[in-house]
């Protein structure tokens, strides 16, 4: 089974794709999806979709798994996340894609033991987990390893 794990973003957003084996879960490819602040928002939606669209082709995943959303303070973060959230269902829809929806604390719980943990050890987690040298960049795509993580080990009855 390979699993996408995303981390909604419109400025960026973190994507993974993880595989589960014989030998264990294995992180195939990982990476960052970014559009430019300076474009309108029906463009940064319409990019993330054709680039979302072109790694499903590539890495034909079973399943997506999407960061479910949370309070936010921030009314415009938050219906900007959702509109990000309704493009990545409606492209799993287009290629029957299960989408399953993790939310930040489980996740946090499932991985460091506390649905408090900062991002600082939630990274950690996920470059111990994968033997990964180098830090993240952003948040972004730790997170999109975890949620994938998270997801995948739901899908196949590990959590």
């Amino acid at each position: 089974m390979i699993v996408l794990g995303l981390d909604p973003g419109i400025d960026r957003l973190g994507w993974a794709f993880l595989k589960d084996s014989e030998e264990g879960i294995a992180l195939l490819h990982y990476g960052l999806i970014t559009t430019e602040k300076t474009k309108d928002s029906v463009f940064r939606l319409g990019e993330i979709a054709s680039d979302l669209n072109q790694l499903i082709v590539t890495h034909s995943p079973d399943c997506m798994c999407i960061e479910h959303i949370f309070f936010s303070k921030n009314v415009k973060t938050a219906m900007t996340i959702a509109e990000v959230r309704g493009v990545l269902k409606v492209i799993a829809s287009q290629h029957l894609l299960e989408v399953r929806e993790i939310h930040p604390m489980q996740l946090k719980k499932k991985l460091v033991g506390s649905g408090k943990a900062s991002k600082k050890e939630m990274q950690l987690v996920m470059k111990n987990l994968f033997g990964l040298v180098n830090d993240f960049k952003t948040d972004d795509v730790a997170d999109a390893i975890a949620i994938g993580y998270v997801g995948l080990l739901e899908a196949i009855g590990q959590l």
